[in-house]
């Protein structure tokens, strides 16, 4: 018997069983692919934001402008307030005074008309200052000194009274230049209405 079992034929190795159940599907074939969304322009197409856009540009530009001409309208009144430090420092007397009234007669004379300031002196000059000015700046007793000063002699005055007549005309000088530049900026407007209605009317 134990021959018989040496003698008797080896099986061939067993396969393994065949598995009958249909293959399960990835839920990832599904998936549809991936698409990007569209490039978004850098501007907008619309031709209300290009107007808007232009808008913009013009006010900005405006403000600029109206920036650079104010600053360049009062360089002036800048030097002079560096002059006025100037005779601040400077010993109290008739001759200061006197370059005091020089010092606003030359601010005057760039924003005012060279005909109509140079030939003004004694009070119808300081009549015309507190004119200007919008305001009455300078008393009598500060325009009978200050029109005394160029023909007196060197004499030594008030530094208290002297000091005030430097506030004063440094006043005076901020309101003569803003009000000379108020009074350019209406003449100007009114200029160009007038040419704007002229065109019109043509």
């Amino acid at each position: 018997m134990f021959m018989s079992l040496l003698n008797a034929p080896v099986n061939a190795q067993q396969a393994p069983p065949v598995n009958s159940a249909p293959a399960q599907s990835s839920p990832l074939d599904n998936l549809r692919d991936i698409h990007l969304p569209e490039n978004i322009d850098q501007f907008p197409s619309a031709i209300g934001w290009w107007v808007l856009l232009g808008i913009l540009i013009y006010i900005i530009g405006f403000i600029i402008f109206k920036t650079i001409k104010k600053h360049r309208a009062l360089r002036y009144l800048r030097t002079a307030k560096l002059e006025l430090i100037s005779l601040s420092e400077q010993p109290a007397n008739n001759v200061s005074l006197s370059q005091l009234s020089a010092l606003l007669k030359r601010v005057c004379l760039i924003y005012y008309p060279s005909n109509s300031v140079a030939s003004l002196s004694g009070h119808a000059w300081w009549d015309f200052v507190n004119n200007e000015a919008g305001q009455k700046i300078y008393n009598e007793d500060d325009i009978k000194q200050l029109s005394q000063s160029r023909y007196q002699k060197d004499s030594a005055i008030d530094k208290t009274e002297y000091t005030k007549l430097i506030e004063k005309t440094e006043k005076c000088i901020g309101l003569i230049v803003r009000q000379s530049i108020k009074k350019k900026g209406k003449k100007q407007t009114k200029e160009q209405n007038d040419n704007f209605s002229n065109g019109v009317a043509q």
